[in-house]
């Protein structure tokens, strides 16, 4: 669940706020916009196997999904992400 949203951030909180999916270090390169925020999500959860959705054209990162698509979705699909 998305919980919070900081920023912009300077390059500094930019960096300490910096967490890959997989894990591993900032890359280092300046973010290439010129404000930067940090979403805090409170317990996320991955997919065990991806559920086929309709993305609409425009849409970067967050998508609506369909209540169909939703209703397919029960805490049995998702696990906890690796720390």
């Amino acid at each position: 669940m998305l919980s919070d949203c900081l920023g912009p951030l300077t390059m500094d909180q930019y960096r300490e706020a910096w967490r890959p999916r997989g894990g591993g270090d900032h890359p280092g390169a300046p973010s290439p916009y010129p404000l930067t925020f940090a979403w805090v999500m409170t317990h996320p959860s991955a997919l065990r196997m991806p559920i086929p959705y309709s993305h609409p054209s425009g849409a970067v990162i967050w998508v609506k999904l369909s209540e169909a698509t939703r209703s397919r979705l029960t805490p049995s699909d998702t696990t906890e992400p690796p720390h």
